[in-house]
Order: C-alpha cells, then sequence, then structure tokens
C-alpha cells in the first residue's frame, strides 16, 4: 500500500488571524508548498483560523508539485480550537454538542496540541468530548525536557484514537520537524481521511533543537507585540474619534 508524507495542520498569510498578528513571519502558501514539494510531501492542509483556505489557484499549483490539498479549518469551539477537514458548512458547529453531527465517514476532526499550556487548549475537554474526534494531534513544538504530546498520546492510546504528526506552521521554521506517514489506497481525500480514521498513519518527530525553539519563540514574540501596539493604536483612534465626534455635536 502507499505510503504518503503529510502535515495537515498549517497557517499561511492568508489566514485573517496571522494578518492581525503582524507581518513578521508571515509565509506564503505558494513558498509551504515549494518548500514541501522539496521535502518530499504529497499531502497538505492549510488550516487557517475560522475560515477555510478554497483558493483554486494554490489548489492547482500545489496539484503541479504532485501534492493534495486537503481543505480544512482550525475552528473555534467553546473557546477551543479543533481542527476540522472536508466539512462545508464548519460554521454552523457552534458547540460541542453539535459538532458530533458533523462526523461522518467523509470528514475528519482532529484534536491539536490538546495539553498545551494556554487557553485554546482542549486539555480537559478532549476527555469530555472524546466521541467528537477521529484523531488526536502530536504537535511538532517540543524539546527532549518538555514535550506536552505525552499526555496526547496516552490518551490517544487509551480511547483507540489514530495519533497525526503534523507542525502548526505560523512560521517556515516549524515546519519539516513534526509530519505523519499515512498508508492509503490512493492519493485522494476521501482514503486519506478514510486511513487516518481506521489508524493508517505514524508519527515522525524530532526534539526541536534550543537554537530552533528560540528562533520560533522570537518570530511569534514579534508578532504578539505587534498585536498589542496595533490593538492599542487601534482604541486609542477610537476614542479620538469618539471624543471629536461629541465635539462637533455640542
Amino acid at each position: 500500500m502507499p505510503r504518503f508524507k503529510a502535515d495537515l495542520h498549517i497557517h499561511n498569510a492568508s489566514d485573517p488571524r496571522e494578518i492581525e498578528y503582524g507581518p513578521f513571519g508571515l509565509v506564503s502558501p505558494y513558498t509551504i508548498i515549494d518548500k514541501a514539494f522539496e521535502k518530499g510531501y504529497e499531502i497538505l492542509s492549510f488550516t487557517n483560523h475560522n475560515n477555510l483556505h478554497s483558493d483554486s489557484n494554490i489548489t492547482n499549483y500545489a496539484h503541479s508539485k504532485g501534492i493534495l490539498l486537503i481543505p480544512g479549518v482550525e475552528l473555534n469551539i467553546e473557546k477551543k480550537h479543533v481542527l476540522l477537514y472536508n466539512i462545508k458548512d464548519y460554521m454552523e458547529i457552534d458547540s460541542f454538542e453539535s459538532l458530533r453531527n458533523y462526523r461522518d465517514e467523509s470528514s475528519l476532526i482532529v484534536a491539536p496540541h490538546p495539553f498545551y499550556p494556554t487557553g485554546s487548549c482542549l486539555r480537559d475537554a478532549l476527555i469530555e468530548y472524546i466521541d467528537c474526534f477521529d484523531a488526536v494531534e502530536y504537535s511538532h513544538f517540543y524539546t527532549r525536557f518538555w514535550n506536552p504530546n505525552k499526555k496526547a498520546v496516552c490518551i490517544s492510546d487509551h480511547f483507540k484514537k489514530t495519533i497525526i504528526g503534523s507542525s502548526d506552521t505560523h512560521c517556515i521554521a516549524q515546519f519539516g520537524s513534526t509530519y505523519s506517514l499515512i498508508d492509503a489506497t490512493e492519493l485522494s481525500i476521501p482514503a486519506i481521511i478514510h486511513a487516518v480514521k481506521n489508524g493508517n498513519a505514524e508519527v515522525v518527530s524530532e526534539p526541536l533543537s534550543v537554537l530552533r525553539i528560540a528562533w520560533i519563540m522570537s518570530v511569534l514574540g514579534m508578532r504578539f507585540v505587534h498585536s498589542l501596539v496595533t490593538g492599542r493604536r487601534f482604541i486609542r483612534n477610537q476614542n479620538d474619534h469618539t471624543k471629536n465626534t461629541s465635539k462637533s455635536l455640542r
């Protein structure tokens, strides 16, 4: 059976939330596709925040490189992040209860970075709503001395869920150290989803070096600071506008 190299969790410069965080480290989808081609990937998914990636030009470009793009989105559900694949009417999902209705043979639902120390990670909600998920993510962001993925592996083993490796790329330095090898009958969306659901995926991963962690943190840190500054500037401009409007009405 053919084995395909895949990364199913990638953000790019068309992600509205990425744009909000500023220009530092933003990666064009074309750049990611070129990099994936160099590294021998056959499957990618651009999982932008609350926004299904659906650009036919990019899909065709990936196809020209022999890469299958699976439509995906990282959706905010009850303030938690969930990865959805091949679900067109995803905007109707507003709770974990409603998420259950969209788990079928044609879709794939994955728990991303569930036990990392941020508020958007599922943590206990993964166990509470484990029946909503087909797979659990093994994320790239860890070292030899710190690895929140260990609990994700334990949970996936206990509940017999597939574990898949992915990068959660926000800057290019994150891409390439963690991925999945998926055994599927063919390179098509239905075949890949069927393979993952049935546990035919192997995680390939290596811990990040201190230098690489530092580089990634510096890029993401600059973007976070940029978002704070621009956000405050926006609020200040809105306040000034309100004051000027009030004066003109007197």
